[in-house]
């Protein structure tokens, strides 16, 4: 599971390319923009992940640093 927050944020606006990139061979991906924007990023994925998260933090599990960036002082020691 990734349980890091710019690859999950990442993942889920890549898919809506992937989705809006494949409407015109997949008829079923083919959504309006709206619908693409407000209710797939905004209204479901952004709180899902943020719960999920918070869930996760809570509940003392571990969230994995796939990119190296916690512990940390700055860009440069990244």
């Amino acid at each position: 599971l990734f349980r890091d927050a710019y690859i999950l944020h990442f993942w889920q606006i890549f898919h809506e390319i992937i989705e809006l990139s494949a409407q015109h061979r997949l008829p079923h991906f083919a959504e309006c923009w709206w619908d693409h924007l407000l209710t797939d990023i905004l209204l479901s994925n952004i709180p899902a992940i943020t719960l999920g998260l918070w869930v996760v933090d809570r509940w003392g599990i571990r969230r994995y640093d796939w990119l190296g960036r916690y512990d940390k002082k700055s860009v440069w020691d990244w």
